[in-house]
Parts: C-alpha cells; structure tokens; sequence
C-alpha cells in the first residue's frame, strides 16, 4: 500500500451530512468528537486486532495535538458531571471522564445523536443491499477506562464498542478523506468544508460528474462564517478554496466563482473536477479502495466468528489473541461450519444475491484456502 493510500481513511458519509449538528457542542467539543471518528474509522480500518483500544497519546499524535492541553486538561463542564457529582460516582466506583479528551469521548459514548426532523442517519448493511434510514445513533455503546502495564510504565487506554451500523458503514457508506488534509484543514477550522467537498467529490465521481454548484450560504456555514458582509465572506471563503488547492487530495479540484441570473455580483460557486490522467488515477484508487474493503470485511467477519466460538479467548492480550487466532486459521478442520458461514455471510454482502449464489461452489473449499493462505486473513 503506497504512503499516499495509508493516509486514506474511509469515513462514514453521515460525518459530513450531520457537520453542523454537532455544533449543540461548544467548537472545541465537536471538532475533538470529529477528529474520533475518524480515529475510529483509521483503527477499524487498518488494524485487525487493535481495534477497540484507545491509547490517547496515539491519538494525539496522530492529529499534532498537545497531550498537555487534551489528555491531562480538565474540562470546565464535563457532560458526566451535568447531573451528578463526582463524589457519588467515585462512591458506586464509577471511573470520572473528565478531562477535555474524555469527556469528547464520553459524548460520543452517553447522548444519542437524535437528527432533526428529515435529517435521517442513512444505514446501510452491504454494498448490494437497501440502507434504511434512522432517526437516532449512539456512536460508542460501550467504554471501558484502565490502567495497563507497558514495560515499567502505566499506561491509561479506553476500551470501546462502536455501533454496528456506524461500522457498516465505513465498509458501504463511505468517503475517503487524507489524513495529512485533514489534519491541515482542522488547524485551519476548515475541516467542515474539507468533509462536505470530499463527500461531494465522492458523489461526482460516483455519477460521472465533472462539474456541480456549491451553495454559497452552505460554505458560509461550513466555515463558520458569523458575518453577513458578502465581501468579507467571499474573501474568507477564498482563502480556504486557496489553501484546498495545496492539499494532496485536492489538486485536481478547481473552485470557480460565476454570476448567477439576476445576480450583480459573482456569488455563485462551481466545483469542477479535471480530467485527463487524474481521472485514471482517481479510478485506481477507487478500484484498491474497494477491493481493500472487501479483504477488510472478510478479515473482520473471520475474527468475530472466531471470538464467538471462543469468547474466552477474545480478552487475550492481543499478542495472544493474534497466535490463537492464527491456529484456528491453519487448522482446516476446526469449526468447519462457522468458517463457512462467515464466507456466505461475506458473499451476500459484496455481491448481488445472483451473483452470490453463482460463487456459493467456493464455500465448501474456503476452509482449506484459509489454512493455506492464512497470512491473507490477518
């Protein structure tokens, strides 16, 4: 996988579609609670078996963030503490979240995200298959702070459980972002506009699309914009079209202003995408995207069926978790049918039900091709 391709994360579309709904937080609060997701998304993504422990000075490395100003900094009005006291919970035994870090992580834990009126949560559950649409999602439904032993040192990680419809959709309902823009962008407190031009480029290239109009009072609040001097806006929505043109993942996308019918001044907004190689390149990495999704939900389905035939084993360190895990794939003849079925489950999820059912001759060989290959399914 190419550098650039390791900084791709797909991120569920409702990220960009609820951007503003997040703003019932205070600016800081949200963009932390963002930048999480996406973390999530990043672990899900790339790491088997280390998906679902939070080591929060990974995490801030991996934004540029200061550890002094997020993991140790308390927060001035920790959502936790909005209906009881710290001194109760310490009494029942109950761990406080509140610093600035732990408390973004507690929201995502505690509320659940109920989207206003036509302003569902689109699920969907394979790439073949009807979505649905919710009303309401709690991100993280479950979490876990401790304290582990690595080398002489303590260490504080947090232990979750995503939802599986926020999981789903990072494998079928999905826009990739960079992380190095991303990162850039949130500096810049640009980042509601990079999730909203990324999704929109998504869509495009989805339909074929060389060309669409941006509204110009969507931008604005993208932006944050709090002024209704046009000129002032223009020149601030300039500005961050500027810095979108030297991002890595932004260089074939142009932004063009246009006078609109019975408009005096240029306020109209075009995005336009450029053809020629990059429209090769840009179908490459949308053919290695899928293809990475498919051998990533095959990895996942194997591992859960694992953990649910041995639920004792799903706690091991992961070290250990990773040998057992390893002998169960090289030993064809155990759990037969649980190995099948995560390939059948598999099949209906990546392709049609036709076509699914033309591929079902495999199941009965699949078993052997994990213990000859199993290095594949790691």
């Amino acid at each position: 996988m190419t550098n650039f391709n390791r900084n791709l994360v797909r991120v569920d579309k409702n990220i960009s579609y609820h951007y503003n709904y997040f703003k019932k937080y205070s600016f800081d609060d949200s963009k932390l609670m963002f930048m999480l997701l996406v973390y999530f998304a990043k672990q899900h993504q790339q790491d088997l078996f280390g998906a679902g422990t939070l080591d929060p000075v990974l995490f801030c490395k991996e934004f540029g963030l200061s550890p002094q100003n997020y993991i140790w900094a308390k927060h001035p009005n920790p959502r936790q503490l909005a209906e009881t006291s710290a001194e109760s919970l310490e009494k029942i035994g109950i761990p406080i979240f509140d610093t600035i870090f732990e408390n973004a992580l507690y929201c995502l834990y505690a509320d659940i995200f109920q989207f206003p009126k036509g302003k569902f949560y689109l699920s969907k559950v394979g790439k073949y298959q009807n979505g649905e649409t919710i009303d309401s999602i709690q991100f993280i439904t479950s979490l876990t702070k401790k304290t582990i032993q690595v080398g002489r040192n303590l260490k504080k990680v947090y232990e979750y459980d995503l939802s599986e419809r926020f999981i789903s959709n990072l494998s079928f309902l999905f826009f990739n972002v960079n992380l190095n823009s991303l990162k850039i962008t949130t500096k810049k407190n640009s980042d509601g506009l990079y999730f909203f031009v990324k999704n929109l480029i998504n869509e495009m290239r989805g339909r074929n699309e060389s060309i669409r109009e941006l509204d110009f009072n969507e931008v604005k609040e993208r932006l944050g914009i709090n002024s209704d001097n046009a000129r002032y806006i223009k020149n601030k929505i300039n500005k961050a079209f500027a810095d979108f043109s030297n991002l890595e993942d932004l260089k074939q996308v142009q932004f063009e202003w246009f006078k609109k019918p019975s408009h005096r001044y240029e306020y109209g907004i075009h995005i336009k995408i450029e053809g020629g190689a990059m429209v090769q390149q840009n179908e490459m990495i949308i053919e290695n995207t899928w293809r990475e999704v498919k051998e990533d939900l095959l990895k996942k389905m194997l591992l859960d069926a694992f953990k649910r035939r041995y639920p004792e084993k799903a706690y091991l360190p992961i070290p250990e978790l990773r040998e057992e895990y390893i002998k169960w794939l090289k030993n064809e003849q155990i759990d037969i049918d649980s190995k099948k079925t995560a390939y059948v489950d598999y099949m209906k999820n990546t392709n049609t039900k036709d076509m699914a059912q033309k591929l079902a001759f495999f199941v009965d060989g699949f078993p052997k091709e994990l213990s000859k290959n199993y290095p594949k399914y790691i």
